[in-house]
């Protein structure tokens, strides 16, 4: 099953695009959200992470002092999280005969 078919809340027209679950295994998925957000409550990122939760994706989750913006801690954070993934040893890709 879907793991967007399971998350009713979310707009109707997105789910045809959605992948099976294991397809998403060992994925990255940064969430940085400020808790003073006053245009989309940290209330709607602590769903997402909860809901994410179950899936088998490499999930990284961190709230900041701020409110719908970007600081400098929440940019090094976001900088630092994309190094160490384009840093990391990656499988050698199949080859194809």
């Amino acid at each position: 099953m879907h793991f967007l078919k399971r998350c009713y809340s979310l707009l109707p027209e997105v789910l045809p695009h959605t992948a099976p679950v294991q397809s998403l295994r060992e994925k990255p998925l940064l969430i940085l959200h400020g808790v003073a957000d006053e245009v989309l409550g940290v209330h709607f990122a602590r769903d997402a992470r909860k809901r994410l939760a179950s899936l088998p994706i490499a999930l990284t989750y961190e709230e900041f002092p701020m409110g719908h913006q970007v600081t400098p801690e929440s940019l090094a954070a976001a900088s630092s999280w994309l190094t160490a993934l384009l840093d990391r040893p990656r499988a050698p890709a199949p080859v194809r005969l």
